[in-house]
């Protein structure tokens, strides 16, 4: 003998409509439904095998969150009297003050440099050393790096440039201050983030770019400069880019025998 089944303090389907059925239609919702019991009925048909689905409003929940059982029954009357065909039940939960889903997006930069960096992955960096070979006071030496930058910080980001020109012991090879041409019997160290023609070295930027730009005194087509600590690269948004420094060195006659060397810092900072 089945368990009575006896309806939780405040529920009531007597306002309830039915709004959309699949699977299954014509089904409605029969007058003899109470407060606690809603019974759909149709003119008699045949049955599918397959989900059917009912979507009803109007229905008043239980006033306490708990946790509340149902019955589903089938009859072959269309107003649920007699015995039923099939029987199952299911469960549901009021809770009291919903469900809420909550995640968060951490903050981030990366940054990475490198003498070659494929695509826009940082995990294809190689090699942190360029060669410029033996200087001499007809030919202009270069070599490239590059870096991969990105951030989701509000106000984007910079990256710097710090270091020293080429030294040997007390010789040095002077930087250019002010963006300038390469000038071969000269001494000369400088930068751009271009791809240049003269001479033939660099590309220009890459990725996104939707608010980075490269700076003034290196955003200069075929000229160089290098000032420590100069800001290189700005972002205003969040954004991701790659770059490829370009490096320029020329000596003067008479340059003094040595090995010539320069270490350079690239550093990043997102503004959050």
């Amino acid at each position: 003998m089945d368990a009575p089944c006896t309806g939780p303090a405040g529920l009531s389907f007597l306002g309830a409509s039915l709004i959309s059925q699949t699977g299954m239609s014509g089904f409605t919702i029969h007058p003899t439904t109470t407060a606690n019991e809603l019974i759909l009925t149709r003119v008699p048909a045949p049955s599918i095998v397959g989900q059917v689905t009912f979507e009803l409003a109007g229905v008043t929940n239980p006033s306490t969150a708990d946790t509340y059982f149902g019955r589903l029954e089938t009859f072959a009357s269309t107003d649920a009297t007699g015995t039923n065909r099939d029987g199952s039940g299911l469960a549901y939960a009021i809770l009291p003050n919903g469900v809420s889903v909550r995640s968060v997006v951490p903050p981030y930069l990366l940054f990475c440099v490198a003498n070659t960096i494929q695509a826009e992955d940082c995990n294809s960096a190689q090699g942190n050393y360029i060669d410029f070979g033996d200087f001499s006071p007809t030919r202009t030496s270069t070599g490239t790096t590059q870096f991969i930058v990105a951030t989701n910080a509000d106000f984007g980001f910079t990256v710097a440039v710090q270091g020293t020109t080429l030294t040997s012991g007390i010789n040095t090879i002077a930087a250019l201050s002010s963006p300038d041409v390469a000038r071969t019997g000269v001494q000369q160290f400088g930068l751009n983030l271009r791809g240049n023609s003269t001479p033939a070295i660099g590309q220009e930027p890459q990725g996104m770019l939707l608010s980075s730009t490269v700076t003034g005194n290196y955003n200069q087509l075929n000229r160089f400069a290098f000032n420590t600590g100069d800001v290189i690269v700005q972002a205003t948004n969040p954004d991701i880019a790659k770059f490829t420094v370009s490096y320029i060195a020329n000596i003067a006659p008479g340059q003094g025998a040595g090995i010539y060397v320069s270490t350079l810092t690239y550093l990043a900072n997102a503004s959050f």
